[in-house]
């Protein structure tokens, strides 16, 4: 049982992580897969989608569309 809890905790800190290298948006999704240590891309989505409940490619779109929307609204500090 402890073991399990270790694995949700690292996953649970890599997609924290690949939320900011999302957001970031220098890199590709298949990229950031593997700087993660996830070596298989199904597998990664399957856990960002269980976790974020959306797919690592809406979730940058969306941010990406998010702050242009801020920044041409001028609430983009």
């Amino acid at each position: 049982m402890k073991g399990h809890l270790l694995n949700d905790f690292i996953r649970l800190i890599k997609l924290k992580k690949v939320v900011q290298l999302l957001e970031q948006n220098r890199y590709i999704i298949a990229h950031i897969c593997y700087m993660i240590g996830f070596s298989n891309p199904n597998y990664f989505g399957k856990c960002f989608r269980k976790f974020y409940r959306n797919t690592p490619n809406n979730y940058k779109k969306n941010f990406v569309s998010r702050c242009l929307c801020c920044y041409f609204m001028g609430s983009y500090s």
